[in-house]
């Protein structure tokens, strides 16, 4: 499951999906930034969104974050300037990380594991 949508919104999708999030991996590309102002994040400095959404799932999903440093317009060709996008993925379970490896590398991009949500 993506999950696109902004930060502040995450808590009523998982809400409202409840337990049809039970085994997915949820790939968070939510950005954590105050639209109204674009001058601060909504997490606190001890946290981020993915680790947000982890929590507000309590394992029954697995989060990675993927695709949140890349600008929407490029994801489309999936490449700039003639090379792949690099895409970065962070995750604290090695699994989920690999299946949002393997649907980078079948679009043409190249995933690159940062490690954990963190």
């Amino acid at each position: 499951m993506i999950l696109a949508v902004p930060h502040e919104a995450t808590r009523e999708v998982v809400l409202e999906y409840g337990d049809g999030l039970d085994g997915k991996v949820i790939e968070d590309i939510s950005d954590p930034v105050d639209y109204t102002t674009m001058d601060r994040l909504t997490t606190s400095p001890a946290s981020s969104a993915a680790e947000e959404t982890a929590s507000m799932v309590e394992g029954r999903a697995e989060v990675a974050k993927a695709f949140n440093t890349t600008f929407a317009k490029a994801l489309i060709p999936g490449t700039v300037a003639g090379q792949p996008l690099d895409v970065f993925i962070a995750g604290d379970s090695e699994a989920a990380k690999e299946k949002v490896s393997a649907a980078v590398a079948r679009s043409g991009m190249r995933p690159i594991d940062v490690g954990a949500l963190r």
